[in-house]
């Protein structure tokens, strides 16, 4: 809400204005830490954490100061205040207004779970043009692509849950959000052969899986998502569901994919 909503301007309420994105973020951290502490108060065995969207980015030698940044930005705006109380060196002076005494020990608590959305990679570029100094590149030509356009690269999987121990510790994570969108349409027989999305799932999981193995505290994944469904300023023109909805009869037809998490639940193992 706060990057893509008030800085970069392609959600709702559509603003390309750093000030608004800065408070915004602040106060939506505050308001976290606020409600966890008066959500323990009130049944002090609940299990609370964050869920945050976070997407490596790809450094970049020409531009490594924008790398930085929108790393910051996108990622460490929002968990350095949970874990450290303070935000990235690289964006103090930018939040330094909205900051109050007594703002830190808000920010800070120790979360039972950390929940972790998990799509792509992102390559920065230094704009001035932008609100926020700093533009999401396109995804180079050739390199594989979900429908959204982003980047299938599932070794970011790993690389994210390791950084993420390194950072932030022997939390306990699950993987809330992961999934691909694909223009998936039923067949002369009426299946949905989504072999895209199968495929990023199966790899996306090994990955899962390779980071259990090197220590990595993961205890569970959501695909997103069950079903088709509508999906922000995209509306119903991405397709990320295990299930096929036909918008205008409002049939349901399992995917390929859907069978593919259904043997996985059932096997325990990941399906070859």
């Amino acid at each position: 809400m706060s990057i893509l909503g008030h800085g970069i301007g392609i959600h709702a309420p559509g603003l390309q204005d750093a000030s608004a994105c800065f408070a915004s973020a602040h106060h939506l951290n505050l308001s976290h830490g606020l409600v966890s502490r008066e959500l323990k108060i009130c049944q002090s065995d609940l299990q609370l954490g964050p869920v945050v969207s976070l997407q490596p980015v790809i450094e970049q030698d020409r531009d490594q100061n924008a790398s930085e940044r929108l790393d910051a930005l996108w990622n460490k705006m929002f968990l350095d205040p949970v874990f450290f109380g303070t935000y990235p060196e690289i964006l103090e002076e930018e939040l330094k207004p909205w900051i109050h005494e007594g703002d830190s020990e808000i920010l800070q608590y120790k979360p039972d779970f950390f929940g972790l959305n998990h799509y792509t990679v992102m390559r920065a570029q230094s704009s001035g043009k932008s609100a926020l100094g700093v533009r999401i590149m396109e995804t180079p030509a050739g390199l594989p692509v979900t429908d959204s356009g982003w980047e299938i690269r599932p070794e970011a999987m790993l690389e994210q849950l390791l950084e993420f121990r390194e950072r932030y510790g022997d939390v306990p994570i699950y993987i809330t959000e992961n999934g691909c969108s694909s223009p998936d349409q039923p067949d002369a027989s009426g299946e949905v052969q989504d072999p895209l999305r199968t495929q990023y799932l199966r790899d996306y999981l090994a990955a899962g899986l390779e980071a259990m193995e090197q220590g990595v505290d993961l205890r569970g994944w959501f695909f997103w998502s069950l079903l088709d469904n509508f999906e922000w300023a995209e509306g119903y023109t991405k397709r990320f569901g295990l299930i096929y909805v036909d918008y205008e009869t409002q049939e349901r037809i399992p995917k390929d994919s859907y069978r593919f998490v259904q043997k996985l639940i059932q096997e325990n193992t990941l399906p070859d």
